[in-house]
């Protein structure tokens, strides 16, 4: 068969499956879906399903929503210029006549936490990931700055009309508006990528429910058909720092023991972090190993916090975890000014790694390990070491690549 007949059959094929289960979900709450996303892939398949960042895709279906409560459901990695700024307006505005219930099957980060709190009610899942909605700034497609650190040091003297748009509108939002502990913690206390999950905003008081409906988690994994292995009904999965398939295996209740490979291309704390709470809020047996690409800049030590996630993780005998020392980023042409930013951001790092092994439903002996090994350890810190401590999670191994 044609191959762009084949691919054509296909996609009529998800689009006809994603309109029924729209349309059954619509019956059954008797609302109007929303869907939005970052995923591009994902837009062409409703008129529902709208890029957060383009808002005339919405104003063009407004009709669909008029006089309608709504069901918004987000899956995205983040927002970026003035658009998802107008649809939030759009969303307060519609909230003040209707109910909008907002979704979380898998994660709303950055921008998108902003999203979800435009709703009335709120649901996720209990491994759904969320970060702070802060505002950035991109240097180049490698290095991004917060936004008050930019205006400190880079351009101090430029009037940043959406910065402060950003904050007029993100201060209408109810739980920022009301709850200056709350905008406190989410806005001013943790880097940009730091992960918080549902087990966080409970210890916040945030009224966040997990009892999501099914039929929201199989829009998703639909819109992910041919894109994705399907690890369903698997009980071991491979992955990198993309984690949407061990939460898809975690939701799964037909799977109630696990074992997970971890090997990320690149030693992200915050992915780390975010590992190690998403399977921690789980009740499953889970065994995790990490597998490493031995590249001289891998901080390995931040591979030690996977262990508060109270699974058993599995290190080889002979592995070295390294503390690695890391360049300066060149933000500018002055070097104390660069030198200057560089230590603002590895004290904000370092602050939250303390905060991360803190986090109160960690297991208080695992966190109090875990906080001796930061604060005593210095480049270099071997697997015995960690034999003496008696962690007893950490299953030492005879190795593996």
């Amino acid at each position: 068969m044609d191959k762009l007949i084949l691919n054509n059959m296909r996609f009529f094929s998800k689009y006809n499956k994603i309109s029924d289960l729209i349309k059954y979900i619509e019956n059954k709450n008797n609302s109007k879906l929303l869907m939005l996303t970052n995923n591009y892939n994902f837009v062409d398949y409703s008129p529902q399903i709208i890029h957060n960042d383009f808002l005339p895709k919405l104003v063009e279906n407004y009709k669909i929503y008029k006089d309608k409560n709504i069901d918004l459901l987000i899956h995205t990695n983040g927002c970026i210029g003035y658009d998802f700024l107008y649809i939030i307006k759009f969303l307060l505005n519609h909230r003040k006549y209707h109910t909008i219930n907002t979704y979380i099957p898998y994660y709303a980060l950055s921008g998108g936490l902003a999203l979800a709190f435009c709703g009335n009610n709120m649901y996720s899942s209990k491994y759904s990931l969320f970060s702070p909605p802060d505002t950035q700034v991109f240097l180049n497609k490698n290095h991004k700055l917060p936004f008050n650190i930019y205006k400190q040091y880079i351009m101090p003297n430029v009037s940043y009309s959406y910065y402060e748009y950003f904050n007029m509108i993100i201060n209408n939002i109810d739980i920022i508006k009301n709850n200056n502990i709350f905008k406190k913690y989410i806005f001013d206390t943790f880097a940009h990528n730091y992960p918080f999950t549902y087990k966080d905003f409970i210890k916040l008081n945030l009224d966040i429910k997990s009892d999501m409906p099914k039929y929201f988690y199989n829009l998703i994994d639909i819109l992910y058909e041919n894109n994705n292995n399907d690890n369903n009904n698997k009980n071991i999965i491979f992955f990198d720092n993309n984690f949407f398939e061990v939460i898809k295996c975690l939701n799964n209740d037909n799977n109630s023991k696990l074992t997970f490979y971890y090997k990320p291309k690149t030693s992200d704390i915050y992915k780390i972090m975010s590992l190690t709470k998403i399977i921690a809020n789980s009740n499953k047996d889970i065994s995790l190993y990490p597998l490493f690409n031995y590249n001289e800049n891998f901080n390995t030590i931040y591979y030690l916090l996977l262990i508060l996630s109270n699974k058993k993780i599995y290190f080889p005998k002979n592995f070295l975890f390294k503390h690695n020392i890391q360049k300066n980023i060149r933000f500018t042409d002055n070097n104390k000014i660069n030198t200057e930013i560089n230590n603002l951001l590895r004290n904000q790092n370092n602050k939250d790694i303390l905060n991360f092994i803190n986090t109160p439903y960690f297991d208080p002996k695992l966190r109090y390990t875990l906080l001796n090994i930061f604060i005593n350890s210095h480049l270099y810190l071997d697997i015995n070491h960690l034999k003496n401590l008696g962690i007893p999670n950490l299953v030492i191994i005879p190795g593996f690549s």
